[in-house]
């Protein structure tokens, strides 16, 4: 039986709105990597042109994940009971008017106020984006493939927003760069338009105390752990309110009967399993570390170190695609399982990062590791998805982006001190080594890791203990030696994460089988 002209029609009419609608849901999930990648890239002359300190720019830098994490449960909640039409439009709306206050700012106050706005703003279109990928893509094998290409949109923003913003800071100067996330706001605002979307799931309307609550936590624990080393007072006062926000919102959760904060998703059997492999995962960040080291050691301009990234972010955007196609021709759980692993391998692959290696050998190890790396955030994303109730899709996508987050800043920030403190412990012990004070070597070294000009203390160091300048000078011993060692450590502490995660997704695959297998027994011994 062939099917009429007119039902092909509306077929092809149906397809097509689909994917104006999957195309709308990767821009806005677009906008919250894009302003993360091109700020970096207008922080100094920025800094220069409004005379902000270094703490204020170090504030600049928090204040959208700050503002994001605060937010998060409220725009799942908001999602589920407007719409996700109305949600996304009113966070692109909030992303432009952000980036817009960045553009004209004449003081430190309106960048943070653009920038407050422009996290609010991109958080409410990445968790709306992901929400509407997952309402709209039922079938199995096309969420694999749709959860793949989001995957890839990541690294793929990072390599052309940070070329182009380089390009436009260095030609016409940082106000040109937040043009770029008012175009791409203003886009996704005229793709709504034009898209058809779920349509509001009904959910009763009831208080915001507790996402408002949830996201206080989130934000407080954040703001403490990103500032306790800069502002311990202030890291202090954060603490104090998360753990106030915490004892009220269990006490209300224990005393509402439908609390508005949705965790449903973190219900299924397997969902503990999949929380830990999310956060073992995004806690290990190479690219960071890789940067630090590479311009550290190598002492190259911020452009040359941009082009140098290139290769791992293409291969990150390969990696997405092939971990959404290993997932649709398999399933989640194995398409992670395998990523993660060989994500474990790469990570060992820095052990062979030696003291005299040229810059392109962590580069090629890092791109080795990002292909597997990528390729395991779509079918993580879809694993923790395909619990989620069908009318509660905004609720599980802020549960996704709260993990992501969670993992990315205490993961950075756990072994950021890993191997700061293993970099110092190194060069103390090769300063003493070389004739200096104890107390002397781990004062200088300590200075080095707060951030002071390693050019100027070897020149003070050279005049008054000559060993241990060429001591600190040295490739294999002294800094470079205490820099190596540093990635070394991260490399074996990122493989024993990656594989824990990896076990978690194993056993959860072996679970799937196991309950298949028993499925398919029942189906046979009813059919008998």
């Amino acid at each position: 039986m062939t099917s009429s002209p007119d039902s092909t029609a509306v077929a092809q009419k149906n397809t097509l709105a689909t994917h104006r609608t999957i195309i709308t849901a990767f821009m806005a999930f677009t906008a919250v990597a894009l302003s993360v990648a091109t700020f970096e890239y207008m922080m100094v002359p920025l800094q220069i042109d409004l005379a902000i300190s270094v703490d204020g720019l170090t504030g600049l830098t928090l204040t959208p994940v700050a503002a994001s994490l605060l937010v998060v449960f409220v725009v799942g909640a908001l999602g589920d009971r407007l719409g996700l039409r109305r949600t996304m439009s009113g966070g692109a709306i909030l992303y432009v008017l952000g980036a817009v206050l960045v553009m004209v700012a004449t003081s430190q106050a309106w960048v943070m106020a653009g920038r407050g706005l422009t996290g609010i703003g991109g958080i409410t279109l990445a968790i709306t984006g992901l929400a509407t990928l997952n309402a709209t893509c039922r079938d199995a094998k096309e969420r694999g493939k749709v959860f793949g290409y989001l995957a890839a949109i990541l690294p793929a923003t990072f390599l052309l927003g940070a070329l182009v913003a380089a390009g436009l800071t260095d030609s016409w100067g940082w106000r040109t760069v937040p043009v770029l996330w008012i175009l791409l706001g203003v886009a996704i605002l005229v793709s709504i338009r034009l898209s058809p979307f779920t349509p509001v799931s009904g959910r009763a309307k009831g208080e915001l105390a507790t996402p408002i609550l949830a996201g206080l936590v989130l934000a407080g624990l954040g703001i403490a752990a990103t500032t306790l080393t800069s502002n311990r007072a202030f890291a202090v006062a954060a603490v104090t309110v998360a753990v106030t926000a915490l004892v009220a919102l269990l006490l209300l959760m224990r005393a509402l009967s439908h609390p508005t904060l949705d965790l449903r998703v973190l219900r299924p059997r397997g969902a503990t399993f999949i929380v830990g492999a999310i956060l073992l995962t995004t806690a290990v960040n190479f690219y960071f570390f890789v940067n630090l080291f590479i311009q550290y050691r190598f002492q190259l301009p911020l452009i040359q170190v941009s082009l140098l990234f290139v290769a791992p972010q293409i291969a990150g955007v390969a990696g997405g695609i092939i971990g959404g196609r290993i997932s649709s021709r398999w399933n989640a759980p194995t398409a992670a399982t395998i990523a993660l692993g060989a994500s474990a391998a790469g990570a060992l692959c820095f052990l062979f990062v030696r003291a005299e290696s040229p810059v392109w050998v962590p580069i090629v190890v890092l791109t080795l590791m990002s292909l597997p790396n990528s390729a395991s955030v779509g079918p993580l994303t879809q694993l923790l998805l395909d619990g989620a109730p069908a009318e509660g899709s905004g609720a599980a996508s802020a549960v996704r982006s709260a993990l992501w987050s969670v993992g990315g800043i205490f993961g950075s920030i756990a072994l950021g001190s890993i191997a700061f403190t293993a970099f110092t412990a190194s060069l103390t012990d090769s300063l003493h080594a070389s004739g200096l004070d104890l107390s002397a070597a781990s004062a200088l070294a300590e200075k080095i890791r707060s951030g002071g000009i390693v050019a100027e203390i070897q020149q003070e160091l050279s005049a008054t203990a000559p060993l241990s300048g060429l001591e600190l000078s040295g490739l294999t011993s002294g800094l470079g030696l205490a820099q190596l060692h540093a990635l070394h450590l991260l490399a074996i502490i990122g493989f024993a994460m990656l594989v824990c995660a990896g076990i978690l997704l194993g056993v959860l695959a072996a679970r799937a089988r196991k309950d298949r297998v028993a499925h398919e027994l029942q189906t046979l011994n009813n059919s008998v």
